[in-house]
């Protein structure tokens, strides 16, 4: 097998992602690259891709977990409804969107270890607008996530992130977004983005009964109500949320 070195592989990396064209593709691409590249590591420092692929053969599969982190933070005071889990990401996000995806490009992080990508989103409807940035229904905003697709050296490098499906064209998701202000991009989380194509939902943020599936109009309807939670001083820990 032949031997992949590190600074091909990081060239590599910056030059090309084997997929479609970016929607960071403009003059600020390196820009992007750097800031976004650096917002997932792997649980295991040093095992780079590069070593993975000379290690094995057939497909390789990296897993991270880092979007667990961002289900901690700030906690919302319990409201007799909707559902505490919500108002905390409805307390935690810059916008909430029902969104279909579009296309996407896959990187590899600064570290070499792990993939994310980038994706064109269209919006469907607005729940919660960026009031730094507004959001329109019909628009295209750029998403960036945890995982993803590369092709190496003709074999497949998948990046699996936790509990977090990869996005599939044409379906249609609930997403609770943080705005990254440096690139334009929002980022969705693992247990904030949800399928609303395939009927209920199975992974709905209740925690207390995850095990329930979840009809589409019920967790649109929790959601929106969140969002109104959210609004009211009394219910978040805002200076958790702006940290």
């Amino acid at each position: 097998m032949p031997t992949i070195g590190v600074l091909a592989l990081t060239a590599w990396a910056l030059t090309s992602s084997g997929q479609a064209k970016s929607p960071s593709e403009n003059g600020n691409a390196e820009r992007v690259a750097k800031i976004h590249s650096q917002l997932w590591h792997n649980e295991e420092p040093g095992e780079t891709i590069a070593k993975r692929l000379q290690k094995t053969t057939g497909i390789v599969t990296v897993i991270n977990d880092d979007d667990r982190v961002e289900n901690d933070g700030a906690h919302a005071i319990q409201p007799p409804y909707p559902p505490i889990r919500m108002v905390e990401f409805a307390c935690q996000s810059d916008a909430v969107v029902v969104a279909r995806a579009e296309s996407s490009v896959s990187h590899m992080t600064a570290d070499l270890d792990f993939i994310y990508s980038e994706w064109k989103v269209r919006i469907s409807s607005v729940l919660q607008d960026n009031r730094k940035s507004p959001i329109f229904v019909s628009s295209e905003i750029s998403v960036v996530r945890a995982g993803g697709l590369l092709t190496i050296n003709g074999r497949s490098v998948i990046g699996k992130e936790w509990n977090f499906p990869q996005f599939q064209p044409g379906d249609e998701y609930l997403l609770y977004l943080k705005y990254i202000p440096e690139t334009g991009f929002y980022k969705a989380i693992a247990g904030r983005s949800f399928d609303l194509s395939h009927g209920a939902i199975p992974d709905a943020p209740y925690m207390n009964r995850s095990w329930d599936l979840v009809p589409v109009d019920e967790l649109l309807r929790d959601t929106k109500a969140a969002i109104a939670a959210a609004g009211t001083t009394a219910y978040c820990n805002r200076k958790a949320v702006n940290q």
